[in-house]
Formats: C-alpha cells, sequence, structure tokens
C-alpha cells in the first residue's frame, strides 16, 4: 500500500510541473498577471530547466524502475533511502526558490509541496520498516 502511495506522490509532483506554482502580481493595474510553472519558468530549453525536470520528476523515475518488481533491488539499501531523502529536499529547495519569482502563491504549489512530504514521508516509513525486517531476521537467525 506505501509503494502505490510512493507511486501516486510522485505522479501527483509530475503533475504538478505543469501546474500554475505562483503568480506575478505588477504594480501596474492595467498588466495582466501572469500564472508561474515550473514548466514555463525559462522561455526555451536550457540547463535550468532540464534541473527543474529532473527535480520534479526523479520520484517517478524511481517508482517506474521498482513498478516491475515485487521488491526493488535497492529496498533494503539505506542509501536509497538517503538519496531519496536529500532529493526530496532538493526538490523543496527548488520550489521555494520557484517561489521566489512570484508574489502570489497558486494552488499548484500546495499540490507539489504535499507530493514531496508525502513521497518524502513514504520513503523513511518504508525503509524504517525494512531497517525493522532486517533486525527481525537476524534476531532470529541468532
Amino acid at each position: 500500500m506505501a509503494r502505490l502511495l510512493k507511486l501516486i506522490s510522485a505522479f501527483a509532483l509530475m503533475a504538478s510541473f505543469f501546474m500554475p506554482l505562483s503568480q506575478c502580481t505588477q504594480q501596474d493595474p492595467a498588466a495582466v498577471p501572469q500564472a508561474q510553472s515550473a514548466a514555463t519558468s525559462y522561455d526555451r530549453p536550457s540547463a535550468g530547466s532540464l534541473v527543474l525536470l529532473l527535480m520534479f520528476g526523479w520520484p517517478l523515475a524511481v517508482q517506474v524502475l521498482s513498478v516491475r518488481r515485487r521488491q526493488p533491488p535497492w529496498q533494503g539499501l539505506y542509501l536509497m533511502v538517503i538519496a531519496e531523502v536529500l532529493l526530496s529536499a532538493a526538490t523543496l529547495a527548488t520550489i521555494l526558490f520557484l517561489l521566489l519569482w512570484g508574489n502570489e502563491v497558486r494552488y499548484g504549489t500546495y499540490i507539489t509541496i504535499a507530493a514531496v512530504l508525502s513521497y518524502l514521508l513514504l520513503a523513511v516509513w518504508l525503509g524504517y520498516q525494512g531497517l525493522k525486517q532486517r533486525v527481525t531476521l537476524l534476531a532470529a537467525a541468532s
């Protein structure tokens, strides 16, 4: 069940890449406020747009690679849990960086933060469950 929730969180994070995160409100009342999403942060493809795509897409890539197996090959690896925690923190930092450009927070920001935090909590939970299972197996073997 937790793996399914991680997959849903990964899809929600990737979908939020295209949702408006903030809106620039200008001093001129005649100017039309424009919504800013991660996908429209850069006018043309660049290194920055690739980094944004990676920050929003890495959980989906990890989950797609693990969905084919009943137990992913890295489930017992705590290095992967640490990597997921660090990448989640980097994704949150990227979202906060994107919010610096706009003045008004939009609904995409809330969905993005909820998706990242749920993915982070589920990764930690599954890591804890793997550690608990390993300790139980070691205790039963001795």
